[in-house]
């Protein structure tokens, strides 16, 4: 409904609207009661410009992607990091240095020319096959958990970009009443 502005005698505007045509109405600064003017003569008085209303800002889905997004690369990345930890190592340094120092100089001489002439490669120890096959399915693991938090991470973006751009007015355009599509 279209409000116009009445002047007082008190240099006052009073506001009125359409349904008040013809009426009196009390001037709320002097207490005054002054004659609001029929209805083809209200067009005359001058109009009240309407109340900037705040526009409203509602979840939509760029808001929902961009949190959900957040929130994913967060967990993720953050499990990946608890999760890929250096694994424990198989052998001991102290229990080696303690069976070197136990033995004498001979039998290390010894042990190191029996190691000098084998060969290098040999079938890994069951200690040695569970903590490969461990590493390997914590790597996988970390993997998979670092792809989902970089997926989540280009969600945010995409949704942070997707509210730039409406708040830009790049995007779905507003309404005419101020509402968010």
């Amino acid at each position: 409904m279209k409000t116009y502005l009445l002047p007082c005698v008190c240099s006052a505007d009073i506001p009125v609207g359409v349904g008040q045509a013809g009426g009196r109405v009390t001037c709320p600064v002097c207490a005054r009661d002054v004659d609001v003017p029929k209805l083809r003569l209200l067009g005359n008085l001058r109009a009240m410009a309407p109340a900037v209303q705040p526009v409203e800002t509602r979840w939509g889905v760029a808001h929902g992607l961009t949190l959900c997004g957040v929130v994913l690369a967060l967990l993720a990345w953050t499990a990946a990091l608890l999760i890929g930890s250096p694994a424990r190592a198989v052998v001991d340094a102290t229990s080696i240095r303690s069976a070197v120092d136990a033995v004498s100089d001979a039998e290390i001489y010894q042990a190191w020319q029996m190691l000098a002439r084998s060969e290098v490669s040999r079938p890994p120890t069951a200690d040695e096959h569970n903590l490969l096959r461990l590493t390997r399915f914590v790597g996988g693991i970390t993997s998979a958990l670092r792809l989902a938090g970089g997926m989540g991470a280009v969600a945010a973006l995409v949704g942070g970009l997707l509210l730039l751009t409406r708040r830009a007015g790049v995007g779905p355009q507003r309404r005419a009443s101020g509402d968010v599509p």
